[in-house]
């Protein structure tokens, strides 16, 4: 929603920095930062036509390194969605408030590489749905010497999610 401070509120100081902090708090509260440190994965395309090719060189390194990595694939909201890609954008956000918000799982993430994709970016969706994930939300979860990547859909929980952290450093 867009709203615009009155000019009482844009013209003092002090009200101005309370009608800011006030829709900075809400839209805080709307959209929850969250607490397993995923960070946007730089994808690359190369070729053109059926030789197109999608990759992720932080997604390569960490392989190559024996590194485990998680890849979540999410979806930011768009101009121009249609009904099914707002109902991803939901699904999303519901996921990141209820799993990716668990300090549980942030503490139990230390070590890994942690990659996030955007569906709504035509190369992004390209990659996830190379390694399987074909709607957000979804973590991929690749661990050393596994060559298929392990996918955790919707209906994981931020409880399985630490526990699969976890594991993964056991071994």
């Amino acid at each position: 929603m867009i709203e615009r401070a009155s000019d009482a509120d844009a013209h003092q100081p002090k009200q101005l920095v309370r009608w800011l902090t006030k829709h900075a708090d809400a839209w805080d509260r709307a959209h929850p930062r969250t607490l397993v440190p995923f960070v946007g994965a730089t994808v690359r395309a190369t070729g053109g036509g059926s030789d197109r090719r999608v990759t992720c060189d932080e997604l390569e390194q960490a392989r190559k390194s024996g590194t485990p990595v998680a890849v979540y694939v999410g979806r930011e909201t768009r101009e121009g969605d249609d009904a099914k890609a707002k109902a991803e954008v939901a699904a999303a956000r519901k996921f990141e408030k209820e799993v990716l918000c668990s300090a549980d799982a942030a503490k139990a993430a230390s070590g890994w590489t942690l990659l996030r994709l955007d569906r709504a970016e035509a190369d992004h969706a390209t990659l996830a749905q190379s390694i399987g994930i074909a709607a957000a939300p979804a973590i991929a979860l690749y661990l050393p010497d596994v060559a298929a990547p392990e996918l955790l859909d919707r209906m994981t929980s931020a409880t399985t999610l630490t526990k699969r952290f976890k594991q993964a450093a056991v071994k």
